[in-house]
């Protein structure tokens, strides 16, 4: 037994025995159980749908990435198409298919005369693509300016 110069002291320091009880009140019950596990489910079945909807969005404009890029690139195709020509223009349409990255896109292009003087045409553009059971499109309209052959745009006036 341990002592201690201040009286209580002794009391503080006796070890009480343990007494176990083996009462009918432990654990969970079954409708817990149930309750917890349906939470359960709701709060993973809504996770997943946000998943989910979050990889169709991801998709959505990795497709519309594509299809910009891939109008601009026709647009700077028939720009230079038309610096090559010697000054004659026809209005034209161009369509066609091409596939990026597993997806099936039909392009189109106009080209319309807007200045014959400054020579400058309007190019309207349009990527059409299936995306689940909805259509989309994405649309491109700029203004090029051709350099045709026999205009020089580099040339130095002061020298002639």
């Amino acid at each position: 037994m341990l002592f201690f110069s201040k009286p209580g002291l002794n009391q503080l320091f006796k070890f009480k025995s343990l007494k176990i009880s083996f009462s009918q009140n432990k654990g969970f019950t079954l409708v817990e159980v149930l309750i917890s596990a349906v939470i359960l489910a709701v709060g993973l079945v809504v996770i997943f749908e946000v998943f989910l909807t979050s990889l169709d969005i991801v998709s959505l404009f990795d497709n519309r990435m594509n299809a910009q890029m891939y109008l601009d690139e026709k647009i700077w195709q028939l720009q230079s198409s038309l610096d090559q020509q010697s000054g004659l223009f026809i209005p034209s349409k161009q369509s066609g298919k091409v596939v990026l990255g597993q997806k099936e896109f039909n392009w189109q292009l106009d080209l319309e005369l807007v200045d014959l003087t400054q020579e400058l045409f309007k190019v309207n553009g349009q990527m059409n693509w299936t995306e689940g059971k909805k259509n989309r499109s994405s649309k491109r309209q700029t203004v090029v300016k051709s350099y045709f052959s026999n205009a020089n745009p580099w040339k130095d006036e002061d020298k002639q």
